[in-house]
């Protein structure tokens, strides 16, 4: 077999591989001409569902017991197998041979299904060196597939150190690097980073990401929601809104816990926090600003 990995369609790689197989006898002999026999092909898998086939199907072997047909790839990556099969007519039995594992990769990056992200996207490391960050970027072909692995993806940041600067792609389109926080340090406090390769044609397929360094806790801006005295009775409660931020205005990282308690007011207490009272993995100013009711 040309057993050299398969392209999908269109994206200037192997799309065929010829496939020979031989048909012995029982001393393992190839069988001659004058006993030849038909055999039919048969290609299963998850490119066959994107087209791939296999062309001809029905092929008699020839003076040397051999028969060949061709595997076309289709456009959906993913492992096929083909099996060769005949029918002995002398006593009906099927003779099948061991299954041929094809992979058929897929095709160069496309801009539409090229991802980004990482975890954390908060990292507390403002005045803090050292702490990471692990950046991926998710590398699919116009078809929706995964790349061809080992497909490079370059990385650059504007806040921290990135390393290693390029990383090559797996078997699903991942690739994975490592942000550490250090200089240079954005002043408020979010850097970019990007990630490129090379597309169809040479072009350019890049995404960016915004990722926080986090710094130390402020809380400030505590009011009563409406105005007024903070003032509760049996049948009645206030609101109480305050700000939780680092000093640049940015949310705190994932698990920072926010409570609060009342003191002087006989039986009062305050409910936990509103819209979390332990903050999740994020860069967005809506995870500033609380709020929790006291009651009696």
């Amino acid at each position: 077999a040309s057993t050299a990995p398969l392209a999908v369609y269109g994206v200037g790689g192997l799309e065929t591989s010829i496939i020979t197989y031989e048909v012995r006898d029982s001393l393992g002999k190839p069988i001659s001409d004058t006993n030849a026999d038909t055999v039919f092909f048969f290609l299963t898998g998850a490119p066959t569902g994107g087209g791939a086939y296999v062309a001809p199907q029905v092929v008699v072997s020839n003076a040397a017991g051999r028969a060949s047909t061709t595997v076309n790839s289709g456009t959906v990556s993913g492992t096929a197998q083909l099996i060769a099969q005949l029918y002995r007519d002398a006593d009906g039995l099927t003779i099948r041979s061991t299954p041929i594992r094809l992979l058929v990769h897929g095709g160069l990056p496309d801009q539409a299904h090229f991802s980004l992200g990482a975890n954390p996207v908060n990292v507390p490391g403002y005045y803090v060196i050292g702490m990471t960050s692990a950046v991926t970027a998710l590398v699919g072909d116009q078809y929706g597939n995964p790349v061809a692995p080992n497909t490079a993806v370059y990385f650059t940041a504007t806040q921290g150190v990135i390393t290693t600067s390029t990383g090559f792609t797996g078997s699903n389109g991942f690739a994975g690097v490592t942000l550490f926080t250090g200089n240079p340090l954005a002043a408020n406090g979010i850097g970019t980073v990007t990630a490129r390769t090379i597309g169809v044609s040479s072009s350019t397929v890049q995404t960016s990401i915004p990722i926080l360094f986090s710094g130390h806790a402020f809380i400030d801006s505590l009011r009563v929601i409406g105005g007024g005295a903070l003032t509760v009775a049996a049948t009645t409660q206030a609101v109480v809104g305050f700000r939780v931020y680092d000093e640049r205005f940015n949310p705190l990282a994932a698990g920072t816990g926010i409570s609060a308690e009342v003191k002087g007011g006989a039986s009062a207490v305050a409910s936990d926090a509103s819209p979390t009272n332990t903050l999740p993995d994020a860069i967005s100013q809506y995870w500033t600003d609380f709020r929790v009711i006291v009651s009696k």
